[in-house]
């Protein structure tokens, strides 16, 4: 079955595939897995942003049908990318780089599904992250809760902000978006 078939075959059974469907598959295979024996120097809040600017960074070598994977792997082991605000995967691994180097490129390395698997294996993992079907419904879900105080925005501007350009929202504002409470546990209420 070639890219096209199977694209066809799971959007008549699951719905449309995204380029940021197919990122969010790329990275919890092969960077978030890589990255969280690092989650000990980090908040849940920082870690969520971090995967959210990873998979910006990998959207843009991703169709429905294919995946550049030169280029996904350029953006997974550059040491200078900025991954949180000011700071870079090396300056948060510090002596663990060439350890977080290592397990991003054995995953890199490994036998890769098509574009089309990753997406579905997102679908499993984590269908409300950033860029997946579920994500929109999470933040309407959380902002109606009323509990994201420390934004400047209005609810609409920050829903916004959210669906679009995830990253203009400072850590701070993500802190109480992710933290207790906050997406990823409203549906445990």
């Amino acid at each position: 079955m070639d890219a096209n078939d199977e694209l066809e075959q799971f959007t008549d059974t699951v719905g449309p595939v995204t380029s940021e469907m197919v990122a969010c598959g790329i990275v919890v295979s092969c960077w978030r897995e890589a990255i969280e024996p690092l989650h000990r120097l980090l908040t849940d809040p920082e870690m969520a942003y971090i995967n959210i600017s990873t998979t910006v960074a990998v959207a843009q070598f991703c169709t429905p049908t294919s995946v550049d994977w030169p280029g996904v792997r350029s953006v997974l082991l550059d040491s200078d990318r900025v991954i949180l605000p000011g700071r870079t995967p090396r300056e948060i691994a510090h002596d663990e780089w060439d350890e977080l180097c290592e397990a991003v490129s054995e995953r890199l390395d490994a036998e890769q599904p098509s574009a089309v698997a990753h997406a579905g294996w997102a679908l499993i993992v984590c269908a409300d992250w950033w860029g997946m079907p579920g994500y929109p419904n999470q933040v309407a879900g959380l902002l109606k809760t009323g509990r994201v105080t420390r934004s400047q925005r209005t609810a609409k501007e920050l829903r916004e902000a959210l669906l679009s350009d995830p990253l203009s929202v400072p850590l701070e504002v993500w802190d109480q978006i992710v933290g207790g409470n906050g997406l990823g546990w409203l549906d445990r209420e």
